[in-house]
C-alpha cells in the first residue's frame, strides 16, 4: 500500500530502499539524433484503478534549426504550451489514448516526456526521473535531462514536468524496460509539513508494439 511521505525525508533519500532494477542512463549520447518525439503522460481513474496513458500519439518530427534546445524551450514557455514552430508540427487532431509503451523502430531520436494533468504530479525531486530496469540496455540510451524554465540538468529538479533523453535502440525486435519516477503532492501533515506520494511507472521502449514514433 502506498503511503504519503514527509517531503524532507523523501528528498533526503530516506524514502528509497536499495534496488537492483534501477540503472542510470548513460551520461553520453549513443548517437546524435536528428528527430524528436513528444509524449504527454496523464492518468485517470478507470473502474476504480489508477491508469497512466499517453494523451497523444504524434509521429516523430525533424529537429528545427535550433535543435533539441529550441524544442524544449518552446515546451517550457509559461504557461506550459508549445511554441508556434513546435506546435505547428503537432497540429493534427489528437489520437486515441495509448498505453505507455513506446515503439521506436528507428533511431537515433530524442524522446521527450511531459507530465499532464493533474497539476500536482511532477517528476521525482529525489530520484532520476528515468532509469533502466537492466544495466545491459545502457548503450542504447543516454543524456537524460530534467528541464524546467531555469534550464536543463542531469540531476533531479524540483517542480520538474519535462524530461528528455537520446535513444538509438538496436535494429529488429527488442523490449527495454524503464522506471519513470514521479511524485504527487499531498495535503500537509498535522504539523503543516508538505507531503508527497512517490510513484513508479514501468513502461517499455520496444519494437514492435506500443505508441509508434
Amino acid at each position: 500500500m502506498a503511503t504519503a511521505l514527509n517531503y524532507l525525508d523523501y528528498i533526503n533519500g530516506n524514502a528509497a530502499a536499495p534496488r537492483n532494477d534501477r540503472a542510470d542512463l548513460s551520461p553520453n549520447m549513443p548517437a546524435v539524433p536528428t528527430r524528436y518525439a513528444i509524449r504527454e503522460i496523464g492518468f485517470s481513474m478507470i473502474n476504480g484503478k489508477l491508469q497512466f496513458a499517453f494523451k497523444s500519439n504524434d509521429l516523430a518530427q525533424n529537429l528545427p534549426a535550433g535543435g533539441i534546445d529550441e524544442v524544449v524551450a518552446g515546451l517550457l514557455v509559461p504557461p506550459p504550451v508549445m511554441s508556434a514552430s513546435v506546435f505547428a508540427a503537432f497540429a493534427a487532431p489528437p489520437a486515441p489514448t495509448t498505453p505507455l509503451d513506446l515503439d521506436v523502430a528507428k533511431g537515433p531520436i530524442w524522446l521527450i516526456y511531459m507530465l499532464s494533468e493533474p497539476g500536482n504530479m511532477r517528476f521525482s525531486a529525489a530520484l532520476k526521473a528515468m532509469t533502466h530496469k537492466e544495466v545491459k540496455h545502457r548503450p542504447f540510451y543516454g543524456h537524460l535531462r530534467h528541464a524546467t524554465a531555469a534550464g536543463p540538468s542531469s540531476r533531479p529538479l524540483a517542480d520538474c514536468r519535462l524530461i528528455y533523453f537520446a535513444a538509438a535502440p538496436p535494429a529488429g525486435s527488442y523490449r527495454h524496460g524503464f522506471n519513470i519516477n514521479v511524485e504527487l503532492d499531498q495535503d500537509p501533515d498535522s504539523n503543516g509539513n508538505p507531503r508527497v506520494l512517490p510513484m513508479e511507472i514501468d513502461p517499455d521502449v520496444r519494437h514492435p508494439g506500443g505508441s509508434e514514433t
